[in-house]
């Protein structure tokens, strides 16, 4: 059961990804002149553009607000999870041996190794929609590591079977490496580029992205906090790419 718990958690990233939508156009609001505006039947170029300016910064506040808000909660949530992370690893428990642990370890790949394959593997063998995948999901899974490494290096979170095991931040360069977790973002970034141009098989690229984060936690490896904070931040720099975009440093492939 807390399993299951857990992956309802970490697909919250996953919900209600909507598509670019293109936004709205101020310059036809600005054509429609409303009476006041008009004089003997010409326009008033001025005011007309006062009034699509004034347009065009209504439209934008909203969007900042909103991802204010996101970011607020996210933060919050995300300082929810750090307080409740022991209890919550406890209730997750570890993999035991057989069957679950050769799935474990088997999943856990699609973070790294078996998805460091898959771009490749476009990149070579496929036609020039692949290839194009390819590289926008080398990008996203490129920008995610760079993150992850960075935060890691700041935050110096250690691992539950170190130290005290109570995932305590040791402050920089202190060599903890459990928050972010890597796997977990590289894992969401290529799901989500994947899912995006390859939408019949999207739910099993979720899957496995999922998995990954489990896995994660059931090798002992992180916390909760920690794989949901890298599947935010894989699933982010996934859309990134798929704009166009590069990552923190602008790097893209």
């Amino acid at each position: 059961m807390p399993a299951h718990l857990c992956t309802v958690v970490l697909c919250l990233p996953l919900i209600g990804q909507a598509r670019d939508c293109p936004p709205p156009r101020a310059s036809l609001l600005a054509n429609r002149q409303p009476a006041a505006l008009l004089g003997t039947g010409t326009a008033q170029p001025r005011r007309a553009g006062s009034l699509q300016t004034h347009m065009r910064g209504r439209n934008q506040r909203p969007g900042r607000r909103d991802r204010r808000r996101q970011a607020l909660t996210l933060g919050l949530a995300t300082a929810a999870l750090i307080l409740a992370d022991r209890d919550a690893h406890d209730l997750i428990g570890t993999n035991a041996d057989g069957a679950d642990a050769e799935v474990s370890q088997w999943v856990q790949t699609f973070g790294l190794e078996t998805g460091a394959a898959s771009v490749v593997g476009l990149y070579l063998l496929g036609d020039d929609y692949d290839r194009t995948t390819a590289k926008t999901a080398a990008t996203a899974a490129a920008s995610a590591a760079l993150t992850v490494e960075t935060l890691n290096l700041l935050t110096g979170r250690q691992r539950p079977r170190e130290g005290s095991g109570r995932g305590d931040f040791r402050g920089p360069f202190s060599g903890g490496q459990s928050f972010p977790s890597g796997h977990t973002a590289i894992a969401f970034s290529l799901a989500t580029v994947y899912g995006q141009r390859y939408p019949k098989h999207e739910w099993a690229f979720d899957a496995l992205a999922v998995g990954v984060a489990v896995a994660r936690m059931r090798e002992d490896k992180h916390y909760l906090s920690d794989v949901f904070v890298g599947a935010l931040m894989g699933t982010y720099f996934g859309h990134r790419a798929l704009k166009g975009k590069g990552g923190l440093f602008g790097f893209r492939f």
